[in-house]
C-alpha cells in the first residue's frame, strides 16, 4: 500500500504536465499589432483613363442591345394581345399566340448576343492585370444597364407564357 501511494502520486503529477512543446508560439507582440488600424493606408491610385478602343466596343454593344430592346418593346404589345386572345392548347388562337411569343423571343436574340459578348469582355478584362479601374467601371456600368433590360424582358416573356398556358 505504501508503494502504491508514490506510484499514484507520480501518475497524477504527470497528468498535470503541459502538453505544449517547448517551441510553442510566442506571446510577444507581433509587428502587425504595432500598426494603428485607424491610420489610412497609403497606396497609389490608378488614375489611367479607360481604353478608347474598349469604350468604343462597349458603345457598339450598348447600341446593338438598345436597338434590340426597342424592337422587343415594339413587339411586346402584339404578343400580349395574342396571349390574351389565346384559346385552349392546340387551337388556332393558341398557335397564333405561340408564334407571336416566338417572334418576340427572336427580336431579343441580338440583345442576348450583345450581352454575352459584353460579359465575355468583362471577364477577360477582370483577369487582365493591365486593365485600369476606369476600364472595369465602364464595363460594370454597361453590364448593369443591360442586366436591368434583361430582367424586364424575362419578366415580360414569363408573363406572356403564363397568359398563353392559362
Amino acid at each position: 500500500m505504501k508503494r502504491a501511494l508514490p506510484a499514484s502520486l507520480l501518475i497524477a503529477l504527470t497528468a498535470c504536465q503541459s502538453t505544449i512543446p517547448s517551441g510553442g508560439p510566442s506571446l510577444a507582440r507581433r509587428s502587425a499589432e504595432a500598426i494603428d488600424p485607424r491610420l489610412a493606408v497609403e497606396a497609389e491610385v490608378d488614375t489611367r483613363p479607360a481604353d478608347a478602343a474598349l469604350l468604343g466596343r462597349i458603345a457598339a454593344l450598348l447600341d446593338e442591345a438598345r436597338a434590340s430592346a426597342a424592337a422587343f418593346a415594339a413587339a411586346e404589345p402584339g404578343a400580349r394581345s395574342a396571349a390574351a386572345a389565346a384559346g385552349p392548347a392546340q387551337s388556332e388562337s393558341w398557335i397564333a399566340a405561340q408564334l407571336a411569343l416566338s417572334e418576340l423571343e427572336r427580336t431579343r436574340a441580338p440583345f442576348t448576343r450583345a450581352f454575352a459578348e459584353l460579359d465575355e469582355l468583362r471577364s477577360a478584362r477582370a483577369k487582365d492585370a493591365s486593365s485600369s479601374p476606369a476600364d472595369i467601371a465602364a464595363l460594370e456600368a454597361a453590364a448593369a444597364e443591360l442586366h436591368g433590360l434583361a430582367e424586364r424582358q424575362v419578366e415580360a416573356l414569363d408573363s406572356i407564357r403564363a397568359a398563353i398556358s392559362r
